[in-house]
C-alpha cells in the first residue's frame, strides 16, 4: 500500500515523500480482489488501517501523495488532516463511480 522515498535536500530542509494508493471503496470488494477476506475490504476496517498508516507518517512529518481517494474519503481525511496540522491539497478527477 506504500512506496517510500529517501528524505531529500532542497534549500537545507530535508523532506520525506510517502505515497499511498488508498483504492477508492467503489472498486474495493472481494469480487477483485478475491484473495481478501470480507473484513479486509470492509470499509471501516480499511479506514482503521489506513488511518494508522497515515498518522504514522504525519508524525514523521512526511509530505503525502494519495491516490485513488474518493470523495466520501476525502472528507475523513481532510478531518485528520485538520487535527494533526496538515493541509490537504486535493486534484479531484474520475467520475460519479470513482
Amino acid at each position: 500500500m506504500a512506496a517510500s522515498v529517501p528524505a531529500s535536500s532542497a534549500g537545507g530542509v530535508r523532506h520525506s515523500l510517502v505515497t499511498y494508493n488508498i483504492l477508492s471503496e467503489a472498486l474495493c470488494d472481494t469480487g477483485c480482489f478475491k484473495r481478501y477476506s470480507a473484513t479486509d475490504v470492509d470499509a471501516d476496517v480499511r479506514w482503521g488501517r489506513i488511518e494508522s498508516k497515515l498518522r504514522g507518517a504525519m508524525a514523521d512529518q512526511c509530505v503525502l501523495m494519495l491516490q485513488e481517494v474518493s470523495l466520501e474519503w476525502a472528507s475523513r481525511i481532510a478531518v485528520l488532516c485538520t487535527q494533526l496540522g496538515y493541509m490537504p491539497i486535493w486534484r479531484c478527477y474520475g467520475g460519479e463511480f470513482s
